[in-house]
């Protein structure tokens, strides 16, 4: 069944892990809407009351991502209002949960001597 899955979604387990740690911790979960998210989640007992709060975003541990199209979406998730959250799926298949905020990146453009800095 999972190399079925596979075939059409390369990160179907990924999702699948996600999805039913959420349901064991009480959220209700819908698919994702656009911006990179794999789901919606609303609040508990909050259903069908008020849109959902958080977009999740999976990923499996060990996996690169670039941080760019992330920052993006960010930005566009908390513009609606939601808040962004990563799961991360460990090797052992454990959830964790990572809240994320606006970041800005800027380029460097100073070259630092690093021998200015004391170690201690």
């Amino acid at each position: 069944m999972v190399q079925i899955c596979n075939d059409f979604d390369r990160d179907a387990l990924t999702k699948f892990l996600i999805y039913r740690d959420l349901r064991v911790r009480g959220y209700t979960v819908k698919d994702g809407f656009g911006f990179g998210s794999d789901f919606r989640v609303y609040e508990r007992g909050q259903f069908g009351e008020k849109g959902a709060k958080y977009l999740v975003f999976g990923l499996t541990e060990g996996k690169q991502e670039k941080i760019g199209q992330l920052q993006k979406n960010i930005e566009e998730i908390t513009k609606m209002g939601k808040e962004p959250i990563l799961a991360v799926v460990e090797r052992r298949g454990e959830v964790i949960y990572y809240k994320l905020s606006l970041v800005r990146f800027v380029e460097n453009t100073k070259n630092i001597d690093a021998a200015s800095f004391v170690s201690s």
